[in-house]
């Protein structure tokens, strides 16, 4: 994990939520950090934060203009976690109760790579639309070492694929305990 100045502390919180995969604001900061590092990890800020030289940190931390984005990012990001949504206000007598989506594949973000197309696709968008109305679901699926891979052409226009490895450590997905 990266060593973050106390004052940008924040950032590992938000980047170890997925709502930053349908929060421009999110994604914003993070590119103002580093464009470059933000694509060179596949749009992963759990990792993009661990690869950010330590004196990069440090000015972030220093940057007044910075800081006040993130605090208002903060602000709306904690107001998205603490808000009653759709779901409380109307079934409010069933909202001790979950519901558990199954799926192979999430297709929430870039930056996790556990799907392929389309229905990972949908499956994301499920549980994005669930988050944003407050409904109680528990997502189950299989995080694969190797996951799907990236597609790329070929400089004479022949399909590649190339497997990488998932790194658990650096992406914003934690153990069940």
């Amino acid at each position: 994990l990266p060593k973050l100045p106390e004052s940008i502390a924040p950032l590992l919180e938000m980047a170890q939520n997925l709502w930053y995969s349908w929060n421009w604001d999110i994604v914003r900061l993070f590119i103002r950090l580093d464009p470059e590092v933000w694509e060179e990890c596949s749009q992963n800020p759990v990792e993009m934060l661990s690869r950010l030289p330590q004196q990069r940190l440090e000015q972030a931390a220093q940057d007044e203009g910075f800081l006040a984005s993130m605090d208002r990012v903060y602000t709306k990001f904690k107001g998205y976690l603490s808000s009653k949504k759709w779901f409380n206000e109307h079934h409010s007598d069933i909202a001790d109760k979950s519901v558990a989506y199954f799926s192979v594949e999430y297709g929430l973000d870039t930056g996790l790579p556990v799907y392929s197309g389309g229905l990972g696709v949908l499956s994301g968008d499920t549980l994005k639309a669930a988050s944003d109305l407050g409904l109680p679901v528990v997502a189950v699926g299989l995080l694969y070492r190797y996951g799907y891979f990236r597609q790329f052409l070929s400089s004479d226009g022949w399909q590649q694929e190339k497997y990488e490895e998932n790194d658990w450590y650096h992406m914003p997905v934690e153990p069940v305990k």
